[in-house]
């Protein structure tokens, strides 16, 4: 099966392939990524369902049932915008109780039943003698004093028979109005009639279970047959075959007759991560919907475009690290509100107490946010802004070898020994130890921005691996591959690999496009800039020279690092503009 699964740099080609369109995005990936899956899929059911029959199309049935609950669970859990339900917290949360617990539900599902069942047989009573009232009076009375007599009595007879009914019908239809699975309904179509992301998942799980294309709203009795879905799906299983039922659901779900992993949805999250850095410029801003998301445009700018030519498990990440991209929205004022209160609480217990030490903390980050102004994503922006500011100055003050030794921490293969970090720590100069105390910084709030974004950990993964500092420092300083191989106790094989690895993405920071006017595509007011410029270009050139020193045998590349014309140009240009 396919391995695919968006990325960064994926998603800004795209979008520029779409025209700024994330929509034609969507489609692209679906070509070329979902059709030969879903073919494959489906001739592994078709093969099922000839071979087992009733029972697959039973287990099939049984699990949009039981995604559609899930779903309706996760709504009530997160509910993501208070206004989208009528009920409070506490009263959501009783709801999921039902829905979560499997004896709950049965014993919901079958009093619910037992009414639906009781109304439905007081009805016809009520119908019955409704219809008794209206009938003719039987002909053999032919006395007309005794045929009115007993007109008069029988009449009598039956309103009151039918007021008892009436009564009978109003209180159990009551009794079902108050019932829980009512309630969960009504909450249900509240979050199908909102826009909200939630609501988006409860429609189209819905629209694949109706069969009535007229029926759009959720009531009791559906509540009811998802229920006894959930409840027996075990048995159902059985039916079928554990093996054969796990087959079944995977093959079903690639083919489009269950929801899909989310995907897109995946895609989605990326895409808001790259809005909040800058990377692309659209209407959408956090707190909107995914539909106003899906239907906007975006225009890609120069941090944009670095990220797109980056080809990193976290291209994201791999700008962010080297100052080029930061939270321009305020997504992560949370984080911004969270350091507030530890700083509040250091200078409660005097570990600020110099004022020395607190005049430079303000000089680097601005002053502290208010409890008022924490919740002001400006704050969070300025102090995001300032953070890859001082991330910038810091990587310019180093040394080319100095970088190289910093990039490997970025480009890691996520085989770290955690054992070592200190150690590894504190055999950095004072110089690369700045920075990593910056890029620790900035790093915790790309992941903020990532988690409120809801971005998975294989496509937002962050390193920051200490531990091959050191060889790669030492090595593009010059020392000999005896020495690299005693200082980084590694296989030689391993060794080439991991400075090749380092020396590609020097050059690949050192291959990004010159952006000559910094401040032309973004406008500063009271002290924000609006937007993230792209890697700086004095550290474009510091990461060719980086790769420049490490090129040497055994890691010496074949093909030589050839300057362009427009890399020399730039140089001039950089000379007019101090």
């Amino acid at each position: 099966t396919s391995q695919f699964s968006p990325s960064y740099p994926l998603l800004v080609n795209l979008i520029s392939r779409g025209n700024g369109k994330v929509d034609v995005a969507r489609q692209l990936v679906g070509k070329s990524f979902a059709m030969w899956e879903r073919n494959l899929a489906e001739s592994k059911v078709s093969s099922m369902l000839t071979r087992i029959g009733e029972p697959v199309s039973e287990l099939l049935t049984a699990t949009k049932h039981q995604q559609f609950i899930e779903s309706l669970i996760t709504a009530f859990r997160t509910n993501e915008d208070n206004s989208i339900a009528c009920l409070n917290e506490k009263k959501l949360s009783k709801l999921v109780n039902v829905l979560d617990d499997r004896k709950v539900l049965k014993a919901a599902s079958k009093s619910y039943v037992a009414l639906v069942q009781r109304l439905d047989a007081e009805s016809k009573t009520l119908q019955h003698l409704q219809d008794e009232q209206t009938d003719t009076i039987p002909s053999l009375l032919s006395d007309e004093d005794a045929l009115v007599s007993f007109t008069a009595e029988n009449e009598s007879y039956l309103e009151q028979q039918i007021e008892v009914q009436l009564e009978r019908v109003s209180s159990v239809e009551s009794e079902i109005n108050f019932h829980v699975f009512t309630t969960i309904a009504a909450q249900g179509n509240i979050f199908m009639e909102s826009s909200s992301p939630a609501g988006d998942v409860l429609r189209a799980l819905f629209a694949e279970i109706q069969t009535d294309p007229v029926q759009t709203r959720l009531s009791g009795k559906d509540l009811s047959t998802f229920a006894k879905s959930v409840i027996t799906m075990k048995k159902t299983k059985r039916n079928v075959g554990p093996s054969q039922s796990f087959e079944l659901i995977q093959e079903a779900k690639k083919k489009g007759l269950l929801m899909s992993d989310g995907t897109w949805k995946d895609m989605l999250a990326l895409i808001k991560v790259l809005v909040c850095y800058g990377c692309l410029e659209s209407e959408w801003k956090p707190g909107d919907t995914d539909k106003l998301l899906e239907s906007s445009s975006f225009s890609i700018t120069t941090a944009g475009q670095h990220v797109g030519m980056l080809s990193f498990e976290n291209s994201l990440w791999g700008l962010v690290s080297m100052g080029g991209a930061h939270d321009v929205v305020g997504a992560s004022s949370r984080l911004d509100e969270f350091r507030l209160r530890m700083e509040e609480f250091d200078r409660d217990i005097g570990v600020l107490e110099d004022e020395n030490e607190n005049e430079m903390h303000d000089i680097l980050f601005g002053p502290p946010p208010t409890a008022e102004t924490s919740q002001n994503q400006k704050s969070s922006v300025t102090r995001a802004q300032n953070e890859a500011k001082i991330l910038t100055t810091r990587l310019k003050g180093l040394e080319a070898h100095e970088l190289a030794g910093y990039v490997s921490c970025i480009v890691s293969d996520g085989r770290r020994e955690t054992s070592r970090i200190v150690e590894s720590f504190e055999r950095l100069n004072d110089g690369q130890k700045e920075v990593v105390q910056s890029a620790l910084e900035v790093s915790e709030r790309l992941l903020e921005v990532q988690k409120e974004c809801g971005t998975k950990d294989s496509s937002s993964n962050v390193e920051l691996d200490l531990s091959t500092a050191e060889v790669v420092t030492a090595w593009a300083s010059g020392c000999s591959w005896s020495d690299a191989l005693k200082i980084s106790g590694s296989a030689p094989g391993d060794l080439v690999r991991m400075l090749g690895r380092v020396m590609d993405a020097l050059r690949q920071f050192g291959k990004l496009p010159y952006n000559p006017v910094r401040s032309s595509s973004f406008e500063e007011k009271e002290g924000v800039l609006n937007g993230s410029f792209g890697l700086d270009n004095d550290l474009r050139r510091l990461c060719r020279e980086a790769a420049s020193c490490m090129n040497r045998y055994p890691v010496k590349d074949p093909l030589p690092f050839e300057t362009d014309d427009s890399e020399i140009e730039e140089e001039f240009q950089d000379d007019e503009e101090i």
